[in-house]
C-alpha cells in the first residue's frame, strides 16, 4: 500500500500512500484482563504433571487439556491469511510478544505471529481494548499486510511492490517507506490525469516504462499510525476549520478537497474518504489485485480466478491498519512542554491542530494549504494545485527518517525552512525564535 495516493478520475486508485529488530517487553494481549501472579500467563489449567512428565511442549496427548486436543485438529498452515485461524476458545489465546508457546499441531507459525506482534503501547502495536476476535484479525492482517499475496494470490500482473510492508516498513510494519520505495506517479504529454506507473510485473508481462516528455514526480510511502483514528473524524470537524478566503485574516486559507460531494481526508493531497477505499484502491493500484466491489477492476490478464481480493482479504487488512494504534508521545520533560507553547504561538498550531475530535495527538488539521510554489509536483488533484498539500499529522514525527513527500527536508530546521506559501508567517517567527527558545522548539518536536 502506497499509503497516499492520488485518486485517478474517481477510481480507486489512489496516491501516496521489515520491521526492525526492536527489543520488545514481555506484554499482555490487547484487550485482555491482565492475569495475576497466581494465574497461568498464557494457557488455561493442566493437571498436575508427574516429576517425569515431559516439559509443556512436549506434552503427550493424553496430558493435553481438551480445548487444545479439540484445535489439534485445525491445520494452521503457514499462510495464516488463506488457512483457517483459530477463534476465541479453539486455542489457548497467546499473549502478544509471549516467549515460545506449546501449541496444537500445525499451529507452531501462529503461535510465531503472535510473538512477534507489537503488544499495546508499543511502536507498531494495536490501540487498546480489542477483544480476542479483533487481536486475532489484527495479527493475521498484519501478517497479510507484511507478505503480499504473492503470484498465487493474485499479485500483478504489474504492481508497485509485491507487499505493502515493502514500503511501510520503517522503523515497523505499518510505518514509512523511503525513496527506494517510493511511488512514481505522472501525466502523460498533452493530458491531465495522474497516472501511476507499475514499473514491476510478474514472469511474461512487462513494467510501465515512461514515455518521452512525461511529467513524473515520486513520493514516499507514509506512516500509517492512527489511520482507523483518522477514518472515525467527522466530516463536519474536518470542514469547520475551513477558511478557504482568510475570513479571519490570518494568512491561512486551508480548504477541503472534495471527492464524491464528500470531505476528503486522505493521501498527500487529501484526495479520498474512508480507510476502506483506501485499501481496496491500494490492493488494485498498488498490488494488481483485482476486487468484486470495483466494476473496473473485477477481471485481469493473469492466471488466477477472479476476484481476487477476497472479502476476508479486505476485512484482515481494515483489522490491522483500522486497530494501528498512533505512536506512544516520547517523554514529555519541561523543555517539552515550553516548546508546544512556542509551536503555538508562532503558527504552527494553526494548521497542525493538536486535536481532532477522536484523533487525540494528530497535529494536523486534514485540510489542503497552499505550500508555495517552491514545492510544487506538478500534479493536481480536484481542488489542490501541485503546491497544495495535506497538512501532514505529526504523531510520531520523531520516528521519521526524512520529512516532506520526498524526504528533501533530512532534519526540523530544514522541515521548517520548506515552509513557504501560507506558512511563510510562521516559518519566520520558527526562524526569529531566540536560541534557547526554538531549542525548546525543537525538543517538542522530538517528543511527538
Amino acid at each position: 500500500m502506497k499509503g497516499e495516493r492520488l485518486v485517478i478520475s474517481g477510481s480507486f486508485a489512489l496516491r501516496g500512500c521489515v520491521s526492525v529488530g526492536l527489543t520488545l517487553a514481555l506484554a499482555t494481549a490487547c484487550g485482555r484482563t491482565p492475569a495475576t501472579p497466581a494465574e497461568p500467563a498464557v494457557e488455561p489449567a493442566k493437571p498436575e504433571p508427574t516429576p517425569a512428565a515431559p516439559p509443556a511442549a512436549e506434552a503427550s496427548p493424553a496430558a493435553a487439556p481438551a480445548a487444545v486436543t479439540a484445535a489439534a485438529a485445525l491445520d494452521i498452515k503457514p499462510d495464516l491469511v488463506t488457512a483457517a485461524s483459530p477463534k476465541p476458545g479453539d486455542v489457548p489465546l497467546p499473549r502478544l510478544n509471549a516467549p515460545k508457546l506449546p501449541v496444537p499441531k500445525g499451529g507452531e507459525q501462529w503461535a510465531a505471529e503472535f510473538a512477534l506482534t507489537p503488544a499495546v503501547g508499543e511502536l507498531g502495536g494495536p490501540r487498546a481494548g480489542l477483544n480476542d476476535q479483533e487481536t486475532i484479525d489484527f495479527v493475521r492482517g498484519r501478517a497479510a499486510f507484511r507478505d503480499g499475496p504473492g503470484e498465487a494470490g493474485g499479485l500483478g500482473p504489474k504492481f508497485i511492490q509485491k507487499a505493502c510492508g515493502e514500503c511501510h516498513s520503517h522503523p515497523f510494519i505499518g510505518g514509512e517507506g523511503d525513496m527506494d520505495h517510493a511511488l512514481t506517479v505522472g501525466i502523460r504529454p498533452g493530458e491531465t490525469e495522474v497516472v501511476f506507473l507499475h514499473e514491476k510485473a510478474i514472469a511474461g508481462f512487462e513494467g510501465d516504462k515512461a514515455p518521452k516528455g512525461m511529467i513524473l514526480a515520486k513520493s514516499r510511502a507514509p506512516m500509517l499510525l492512527g489511520v482507523g483514528l483518522m477514518d472515525k473524524i467527522p466530516a463536519e470537524v474536518i470542514a469547520k476549520n475551513a477558511d478557504p478566503d482568510d475570513l479571519n485574516h490570518d494568512g491561512i486559507k486551508g480548504q477541503v478537497n472534495m471527492r464524491d460531494k464528500t470531505v476528503a481526508r486522505w493521501g498527500l493531497k487529501s484526495q479520498d474518504l474512508t480507510l476502506h477505499r483506501l485499501i481496496v484502491g491500494s490492493l488494485i493500484a498498488d498490488l494488481g489485485l483485482t476486487v468484486a466491489e470495483v466494476k473496473d477492476a473485477q477481471k485481469d490478464a493473469d492466471k488466477v480466478d477472479d476476484p481476487e481480493a477476497s472479502p476476508e482479504l479486505i476485512h484482515l487488512y481494515e483489522a490491522f491498519l483500522g486497530n494501528l494504534a498512533p505512536a506512544p508521545r516520547g517523554p514529555i520533560t519541561d523543555n517539552v512542554r515550553a516548546g508546544e507553547k512556542e509551536f503555538a504561538t508562532v503558527g504552527c498550531a494553526a494548521c497542525h491542530m493538536p486535536d481532532l475530535d477522536v484523533a487525540k495527538g494528530i497535529y494536523s488539521d486534514l485540510l489542503i494549504h497552499d505550500m508555495g510554489k517552491d514545492d510544487d509536483n506538478k500534479m493536481p488533484d480536484a481542488k489542490a494545485t501541485g503546491h497544495d498539500w495535506r497538512t501532514a499529522q505529526l504523531w510520531g514525527l520523531r520516528l521519521r527518517k526524512a520529512f516532506f513527500h520526498d524526504h528533501r527536508a533530512k532534519d526540523y530546521d530544514q522541515a521548517i525552512d520548506m515552509h513557504r506559501g501560507e506558512s511563510e508567517k510562521s516559518r519566520q517567527a520558527a526562524q526569529a525564535l531566540p536560541p534557547e527558545r526554538r531549542k525548546q522548539l525543537m525538543a517538542f518536536l522530538a517528543s511527538l
